[in-house]
């Protein structure tokens, strides 16, 4: 960890920037991130976050193609990859340490000048339109998430819809590149071994870039006091069973919370897996996670089964959700758990594109004061007990908080038992 230093660049004018001097790497990585993504838009514009992501690398005023500012980049060495998350925008430029300046320039150039030339966006939109054809796109269809939020910003597709993206005019995508493409809603990630001075040259080419502009904020927590069911029936030969148990969000002030949270996730997705896959074991496919936005989040477990082994399926399910949530892990048990969370944590320090991620998008969401460092994340998980454990999961596991999402091919009479199964084994029948 000493190996290690995280330095703040706040200049007049430029996006708050933060330095991760990692000595003893050999490359580097300048990232930008950007409060832009599907759960800052409204229905009608869903998609227009993605479109600018493609938009904005396809001609700048210096630029004026994506071929000429390809070859730009190609002179470096190194290479842009970006991603379009439901929450930002990330710009990840890829280099050799020494060249941490120019790709900071190139950035500079891409996010604050791209002339937006009806050619190019045209192009651009057909290519958004045939990774939504082809199905290629990973921010293309989120099923469980959709139906979690219904019409909420949260539950907009990434990429969006065929019809909303056909629809986006210029002036849409000038207006919305206004209101998220500024210094207040930019946050500069340099990891590497690389010096403060290259970092603050480099961001001397973001000069001219807004200071501010009217943010669309991320959708609201959806508030919920009881359990909810969601059904999307059609012809199929299985069914997919989600459970899905909302938890707080980033912006929730607790942080020591949100590392007892993932720490959750890590023993039940380990319990549920040993437990249930194997080829001795009754669950074909079953997957555990975590997921968390600004608003809200949720810890879930998600089964794959045939008709006629759903059933069966689900009753061991929750034989395990109950053990797991009736069980009291002892500290010694902990302990391993709480290794194997560090281990992930400090995997990282070995990597710049991870620690600009883990940092850039962190003071992003979350801000500069609230952000947790991994010093912070790693002396919280060292320090839960099994009582905090315990509270946490009682208090997230509960009735109120449950969504239950099912898709396929469950006709109304099962979605009937099911509703009875559900209800009798959360006591709310």
């Amino acid at each position: 960890m000493s190996d290690h230093r995280t330095i703040n660049i706040l200049e007049p004018g430029r996006p708050e920037a933060v330095l991760i001097d990692m000595p003893a790497a050999h490359t580097a990585v300048a990232n930008v991130y950007v409060g832009s993504g599907s759960a800052r838009e409204t229905a009608e514009k869903n998609g227009i976050s993605h479109l600018i992501e493609h938009a904005v690398l396809a001609g700048t005023e210096h630029y004026p193609s994506r071929e000429v500012l390809q070859r730009a980049i190609d002179a470096t060495g190194g290479y842009i990859d970006a991603v379009t998350h439901k929450e930002y925008t990330e710009y990840s430029f890829q280099c050799f340490p020494d060249e941490v300046t120019r790709a900071l320039e190139l950035l500079a150039e891409a996010l604050v000048r791209p002339t937006f030339s009806k050619e190019a966006v045209e192009s651009e939109r057909q290519i958004v339109l045939e990774e939504m054809l082809s199905g290629t796109y990973e921010g293309g269809s989120d099923p469980f998430t959709q139906m979690l939020w219904g019409s909420d910003s949260l539950g907009l597709p990434i990429i969006g819809k065929e019809q909303t993206v056909k629809a986006l005019t210029e002036k849409d995508i000038r207006a919305y590149f206004a209101r998220t493409y500024h210094a207040a809603n930019m946050v500069v990630a340099v990891a590497g071994p690389v010096s403060e001075a290259a970092v603050r040259k480099g961001l001397q080419a973001f000069a001219g870039m807004p200071a501010g502009g009217d943010t669309p904020e991320p959708a609201s927590a959806k508030v919920q006091s009881r359990p909810e069911f969601t059904f999307d029936r059609y012809r199929s030969a299985s069914i997919d069973c989600c459970l899905l148990f909302r938890t707080p969000g980033w912006k929730h002030d607790d942080t020591r919370l949100h590392t007892t949270l993932n720490l959750v996730t890590q023993v039940f997705q380990t319990e549920i897996y040993q437990h249930l896959v194997g080829p001795e074991l009754p669950v074909y496919y079953v997957y555990t996670g975590q997921e968390i936005f600004v608003p809200q989040g949720y810890i879930y477990v998600y089964v794959n089964a045939t008709k006629e082994r759903f059933f069966p399926t689900l009753e061991r399910l929750l034989k395990e959700l109950d053990a797991f949530m009736g069980r009291r892990v002892s500290g010694e048990d902990l302990g391993v758990h709480k290794r194997r969370y560090e281990l992930q944590v400090l995997s990282t320090l070995d990597d710049p594109h991870g620690m600009a991620e883990r940092v850039g998008s962190d003071r992003l969401l979350c801000g500069r004061e609230r952000a947790v460092d991994l010093e912070q994340e790693l002396k919280q998980v060292r320090t839960i007990e099994p009582d905090e454990f315990a509270r946490a999961v009682r208090e997230t596991m509960i009735p109120a908080r449950l969504n239950v999402i099912v898709r396929g091919g469950i006709n109304w009479l099962q979605e009937r038992r099911l509703r009875r199964r559900l209800e009798a084994w959360l006591g709310t029948s």
